[in-house]
């Protein structure tokens, strides 16, 4: 075979070769482009392996299952996406009319204080909220009520709320408040699913004997700040915030005066606790949750003493 036709066999195997390669490379970028394709076409999510999710019943997923809503777009992520490739079976099921108060991990509930999620803590699962990892019933919860004359020194009624007192002298026959004596005011019945920490008030002062201070306080050690100063007949009213503790039953309020006095205490709200150490119940939420529990405590401010 002469040069000339060696070379050009040389050639032509060169360009079958060519050919070859770029066909073999458009294949690969077809398919490349084909699988492109399907990976940014959202999959059906699963509540079972090949089952669709269904709404208003128990749905299911296992460490597998992709649930996408709304497809990637210009690439854009999708609205809503939950992937859970290596932890825990998630559970979508609406809340019965009994649940057991503790989640399995993974498992979410909407409740009136917020969403409710399962965790696995080191000292084991637990139920807790999703937002702040703290029990909510169990936070201060202000609140406002009609105003609720809980005293009056001036009338045998108006007395009727005076639970205890610092001596048997404590009140004059005239009703007074004597100098340097205290009287405990009970505002409210204690509950099993409320607690009154504190208190709103308007304390009032008429008829002293001599100049002189009141200090409202909760039972015990009388603090050195005084809550209202007044003179020799005066009338006189201020506003209180003031914590409570509890006497005989009662949420609680302490009255000292360093002159004999009449006085009146008027509620027009206070700061509620829940006392659960768990979420509330299922049946707590079914009668109004904490809204009805506040109203449980309005109710106890305006209700008689004894």
């Amino acid at each position: 075979m002469s040069d000339e036709s060696s070379t050009s066999a040389q050639l032509a195997d060169t360009a079958f070769a060519r050919r070859g390669l770029l066909k073999r490379t458009a294949l690969v970028a077809g398919i490349a482009a084909g699988a492109a394709t399907l990976a940014a076409r959202p999959e059906a999510a699963l509540a079972a392996d090949g089952d669709p999710l269904e709404l208003g019943s128990g749905n299911e997923a296992d460490s597998t299952t992709t649930l996408r809503i709304g497809g990637d777009s210009g690439g854009a992520a999708p609205a809503l996406a939950l992937e859970n490739a290596d932890g825990p079976s998630l559970k979508l099921q609406p809340l019965s009319a009994v649940w057991p108060g503790q989640l399995d991990v993974g498992e979410m509930v909407g409740t009136d204080l917020g969403p409710l999620v399962g965790v696995d803590l080191p000292g084991g699962a637990t139920t807790t909220y999703l937002a702040t990892g703290a029990d909510l019933a169990s936070m201060p919860t202000p609140f406002a009520t009609a105003p609720v004359r809980r005293l009056d020194l001036r009338t045998a009624a108006g007395r009727a709320a005076v639970i205890r007192r610092s001596s048997a002298n404590a009140l004059t026959a005239g009703g007074k408040l004597a100098a340097g004596q205290w009287i405990d005011i009970g505002l409210a019945v204690t509950g099993d699913d409320y607690a009154l920490q504190a208190v709103f008030a308007n304390l009032t002062v008429t008829g002293a004997a001599a100049n002189g201070f009141a200090a409202l306080y909760p039972p015990g050690v009388r603090p050195v700040a005084s809550t209202i100063n007044y003179v020799k007949g005066q009338t006189l009213a201020n506003f209180a915030f003031v914590a409570a503790g509890v006497v005989q039953g009662y949420h609680t309020v302490r009255l000292y005066s360093s002159s004999e006095a009449w006085f009146l205490l008027d509620v027009s709200g206070g700061v509620n606790v829940g006392n659960s150490l768990t979420p509330l119940s299922q049946a707590a939420r079914a009668k109004g949750g904490r809204a009805a529990l506040i109203g449980k405590l309005r109710k106890a401010l305006s209700a008689a003493v004894g």
